[in-house]
């Protein structure tokens, strides 16, 4: 079904463009070709490991911008001669505790996926009792006042969120969604964490997407439009292995997204949303958006069961990826 806004073009049917492979291809795909395996050549050996972080990025609002330019129309072409179209998309019906419980459920899944795989993994209550782990800077996130970041270009908010058990922390090779800047403490700690406990740590970091977005235009194209599309995915642009031992950290990155046909919810113009109820829960979670009124902007109404449900079988996908990608390094 699609739904015609001025200079807009909205796509609400589901779509998979935005991946490439679903959880229960996983098993089965070359895992050097889905996980850049070459890049932890440092876990060969590791004979057991620990995990004293798991992150998951939840992203809650995107804009999408398109310029047609008409140079070939427009005296003197450039932007000034041709059309702009512009949308943001926003995630509704969500609160905390539901992204809590993803993390949560996602974290005991990976833990599991590493033992069914026959990898030994040290207790958490090992880990957070190491001198390592005590001399960890921790962001100090509560459900009340949650991790929140804006990309640079201001374009898409997020949300972080960790495992209950676990205090949520970055290090500086977390890039800009981290609060550690240049600081080596985190990654440092980590380090000796491994040597201490004579194990090989994994920190992955999880990125969850709830649509796809696009936008048509250019030098020569009169008219600019965008769309945006509901899809929960883990999306690869923020989905990164992490590993560390005694000698340095690395990563491995994700080559396709993985996700899952289903319902998420249903898109709908902020002006026809319950504006009060979806600020207020935004509010809650620490996105705060303020009035939500123009028809360029999007929110997913979520079916809080169905993207729970997406978001598992995203990360279950995810994370069997990354023991598979692991198990390969280990060789």
């Amino acid at each position: 079904m699609k739904t015609r806004v001025p200079g807009l073009l909205i796509l609400l049917a589901l779509s998979l463009s935005a991946f490439a492979i679903a959880p229960d291809d996983v098993a089965t795909a070359d895992i050097r070709k889905l996980v850049d395996v070459k890049s932890i050549r440092g876990a060969k050996g590791a004979k057991r490991v620990v995990v004293p972080g798991y992150r998951v990025i939840f992203t809650t609002r995107s804009k999408v911008v398109a310029n047609a330019e008409d140079w070939l129309g427009g005296v003197g072409g450039g932007r000034s001669s041709g059309a702009k179209a512009s949308m943001e998309v926003v995630l509704g019906n969500v609160q905390f505790a539901d992204l809590q419980a993803i993390a949560d459920a996602a974290y005991a899944d990976f833990l599991d996926e590493l033992k069914a795989g026959g990898i030994d993994v040290v207790p958490l209550e090992t880990i957070k009792s190491s001198a390592a782990f005590q001399k960890m800077k921790m962001t100090g996130s509560t459900a009340e006042q949650p991790y929140t970041k804006r990309s640079r270009d201001k374009k898409t908010d997020y949300i972080v969120v960790s495992p209950s058990a676990i205090p949520l922390w970055f290090s500086n090779f977390d890039g800009d969604i981290s609060d550690q800047g240049m600081s080596q403490t985190n990654i440092r700690a980590v380090m000796t964490m491994a040597r201490e406990l004579d194990a090989l740590a994994l920190f992955p970091i999880m990125h969850v997407d709830f649509a796809t977005l696009g936008g048509s235009g250019g030098k020569f194209a009169r008219r600019a439009s965008v769309t945006a599309k509901a899809a929960i995915y883990a999306n690869p642009a923020y989905t990164l292995f992490y590993i560390a031992n005694e000698k340095g950290g690395a990563f491995a990155r994700m080559t396709d997204g993985i996700g899952v046909e289903g319902d998420p919810g249903d898109f709908v113009t902020a002006d026809h949303a319950s504006n009060a109820a979806f600020i207020d829960s935004m509010q809650k979670i620490g996105i705060d958006f303020g009035p939500v009124k123009s028809k360029k902007n999007m929110v997913l109404q979520t079916n809080r069961d169905n993207f729970r449900s997406l978001a598992l079988d995203a990360l279950g996908g995810t994370n069997e990826a990354f023991r598979r990608g692991l198990q390969e390094a280990q060789k």
